[in-house]
């Protein structure tokens, strides 16, 4: 009886272990890196979130980072969750994040909004030189999914 119990343990575990490295394979991120004509560098990333749901639903997050070469200025994400499947996807949930990572900059202005397919999420930054607004720049960030589940 102890055998039987010991090796339904071992399988529990070893099955645990197999999904969870399936899991860890099914993650996609990807990357986008533009420059702009003020030398900031902006980083784009869209990361999926491994889930264990039905296949039907999906979430993931779209982050834009803000840089002044390699120094981190300033970042917004949108985190959105979807249902999809058929001809169509649905955007359930928006939630919006940003902060800065530079004294001189700060964030303000957040929102987050979910229509069709596409979570939306907005934030303003603004760099100050002691104490003087020197720039102000609001960025939107959308990501979709569609009917086979892929992130944009």
């Amino acid at each position: 009886m102890r055998k039987i119990k010991c090796l339904v343990i071992l399988l529990v575990l070893f099955s645990s272990s197999a999904n969870i490295a399936n899991i860890k394979a099914e993650q996609n991120q990807y990357d986008i890196t533009t420059e702009y004509e003020n030398g900031l560098r902006i980083e784009t990333i869209i990361i999926e979130d491994v889930s264990v749901a039905r296949t039907s639903e999906k979430s993931g997050t779209k982050t834009v980072n803000y840089y002044n070469g390699n120094t981190l200025l300033w970042s917004v994400s949108v985190h959105g969750k979807f249902k999809y499947g058929g001809n169509s996807a649905t955007c359930t949930s928006a939630t919006v994040s940003a902060y800065s990572n530079n004294s001189n900059w700060k964030i303000s202005n957040k929102s987050a909004r979910k229509s069709g397919n596409t979570a939306y999420a907005s934030a303003t930054g603004t760099r100050y030189f002691m104490g003087v607004e020197m720039q102000k720049v609001t960025r939107n960030v959308s990501l979709s999914c569609n009917s086979s589940g892929k992130l944009s």
